[in-house]
């Protein structure tokens, strides 16, 4: 199922959400809670977004579950409530779904302090977290393939291997659908980029990495336009690459 996109007719998911439409409760619930995150949700909107979430959650749906996860986890219209969140988490957990594969991934992966992703450092956390998403890669999810790419491009809880991070890079990119809101898209065009620039994994092709960089760059540009993080430490290393690419070549 679609989640949400710029050209959701809201009026007729709303109309159909009231009907008990299950999906339309879901669609709009994530709108309501998730579609522009940098602005506040007012109580009446938040409370029905609950509501239809935790509707769609008696019913089984795993998607809902896994959305009062991140709704507890980074306070978006109830109180924040890491407990709660992991126990939606694990409720809504998929091993046969390769985003509920990368949702409990990142639970290991990071910790969240004040809506921002923390990378952690315990080695049994990390461990953990390459089981989820090695689990989600089999099923070629797009997310799970850039997280196992970064840690091998960082040697993170394994030996640093830039070929085989190259190859999970590429991968995450063939899976990446233009349709969808990928909160992990940027930064795959980041590093693959970085990847042809300096030849890490791969032959060199610096007019292929500038393009991917300008890709993260137009990325981020567009989460900037619905209020989503800009994730500055990532835009941050890829103007450094792109200003030294136009240093090396004055004249491009």
């Amino acid at each position: 199922m679609k989640i949400f996109s710029e050209q959701m007719d809201l009026n007729y998911e709303e109309g159909m959400a009231k009907q008990g439409d299950v999906d339309a409760m879901i669609r709009v619930a994530f709108y309501i809670l998730f579609a522009h995150p940098a602005e506040p949700v007012d109580d009446v909107n938040a409370a029905l977004a609950i509501k239809y979430y935790k509707a769609a959650a008696a019913a089984g749906r795993k998607e809902a579950m896994l959305d009062l996860g991140a709704a507890y986890m980074d306070g978006r219209g109830v109180e924040r409530d890491p407990e709660e969140a992991l126990r939606w988490y694990r409720k809504g957990f998929d091993p046969d779904d390769g985003n509920s594969c990368w949702v409990l991934g990142c639970v290991y992966r990071y910790d969240y302090l004040d809506k921002k992703e923390v990378p952690v450092e315990d080695t049994d956390r990390i461990r953990e977290a390459l089981n989820f998403f090695r689990r989600g890669a089999e099923f070629c999810n797009s997310d799970c393939l850039y997280e196992l790419g970064e840690l091998y491009f960082n040697g993170i809880g394994v030996r640093q291997d830039y070929e085989q991070a190259f190859d999970y890079f590429s991968d995450a990119y063939d899976e990446i659908d233009p349709d969808l809101m990928s909160g992990r898209a940027a930064r795959i065009y980041l590093r693959l980029g970085q990847c042809y620039i300096h030849g890490w994994g791969t032959e060199s092709d610096e007019d292929y990495g500038k393009e991917l960089l300008e890709d993260a760059w137009s990325e981020w540009t567009s989460r900037k336009s619905w209020g989503m993080d800009e994730e500055p430490e990532y835009k941050e290393i890829c103007r450094k690459e792109l200003t030294t690419l136009k240093k090396i070549h004055p004249s491009e």
